[in-house]
């Protein structure tokens, strides 16, 4: 899962946007041994498929979606190898 887009829609649907404040396709990035929480400040280096994403976020100034992975030895994970919450950077 390589830089992925993933469109994000908050719970319970359109409803719950303020309105003006459109959620973004956020870039996927995967992340193993650490669950980002919001306010948290930790360095992502990545040495992984990963690392592409993270370029791209920083080259176009789009956020990310940081999600744990379910299995870390999985080099490629695909959606249903990552946790179903994550937190967007």
């Amino acid at each position: 899962m390589d830089g992925s887009k993933v469109a994000v829609e908050p719970p319970g649907g359109d409803d719950m946007v303020p309105e003006g404040n459109v959620a973004d396709d956020l870039i996927l990035v995967p992340v193993t041994g650490i669950v980002l929480m919001p306010g948290m400040v930790v360095p992502l280096s990545m040495d992984r498929p990963g690392a592409a994403a993270l370029q791209e976020a920083a080259r176009t100034q789009r956020h990310l979606a940081v999600v744990l992975q379910r299995e870390p030895a999985v080099d490629a994970p695909g959606l249903e190898d990552l946790h179903p919450v994550g937190t967007e950077a």
